[in-house]
């Protein structure tokens, strides 16, 4: 490559036929500017970030104690006495434990963890006396185990012929979540079963009780119970895949 294209025509590692090295402030391939990768938008890039996939873990973030994770990039993982843990298990209405479900962690502790496939997981705990706030969520299609088999219970349950039980599904035939089950909440039922509707405007496809829960050290060695339900699944016949 001539001087006349070759941005630095004493090395000749550097020119317009040159592979670009991120995150060198070189500018190799002589384009105009200095390649920088920042793979998961953390405000590090990836000569600095141990793992550049995971927002949660670079040079600047919090390392949580006990959990074998090297957050804040040092190269090593923080331990404090004896691993101070909660073990969740997240079940169906029906016992069955539920995969897949976000529990999304704030406050001392920011971060984010997927039920197994046994429907558990373990929460570390703050060292100290703080706490940390718990929520759940699952990403679903809301016409998921809706059939009308639900209508007919709920249309049963609404002239009193044969009353809902169940807390949980009670709460599922409440579909716009204003604490009764009436012929609206059928409506909707029905305007997602056929496809009108692609969610509930009032509640989200899935549901927990408790929503959300607040932990501390005081809770380490616990295990706490967690139930999910479906917005509009009476019968509890939604799947758990």
């Amino acid at each position: 490559f001539n001087s006349d294209e070759d941005c630095d025509d004493t090395d000749p590692l550097i020119n317009p036929g040159a592979t670009e090295i991120p995150n060198n402030e070189v500018d190799e391939d002589c384009d105009g500017t200095a390649q920088v990768v920042d793979e998961d938008n953390d405000g590090f890039n990836s000569d600095e970030d141990c793992d550049d996939t995971d927002p949660l873990i670079n040079p600047g973030a919090t390392e949580i104690p006990n959990n074998e994770v090297d957050e804040d990039c040092d190269g090593t993982v923080s331990v404090t006495g004896d691993s101070a843990t909660v073990t969740l298990q997240i079940s169906t209405s029906e016992g069955v434990p539920f995969t897949g479900v976000l529990v999304d962690i704030s406050g001392a502790i920011n971060m984010q963890i997927t039920s197994d496939m046994n429907g558990q997981l373990t929460v570390p705990l703050p060292a100290d006396s703080s706490t940390v706030t718990l929520t759940f969520s699952r990403e679903d299609s809301a016409n998921r185990g809706l059939s009308a088999l639900d209508i007919v219970i709920m249309r049963r349950h609404i002239l009193g012929l044969a009353l809902i039980e169940d807390p949980l599904l009670l709460q599922a035939a409440d579909t716009n979540n204003n604490g009764s089950v009436s012929v609206i909440d059928i409506v909707q039922v029905r305007n997602v079963l056929l496809g009108f509707w692609e969610s509930f405007p009032n509640r989200p496809t899935w549901n927990f009780e408790p929503t959300s829960i607040d932990l501390s050290m005081e809770n380490a060695g616990q295990s706490v119970q967690i139930q999910a339900f479906k917005t509009g699944d009476v019968n509890a016949s939604a799947t758990n895949q």
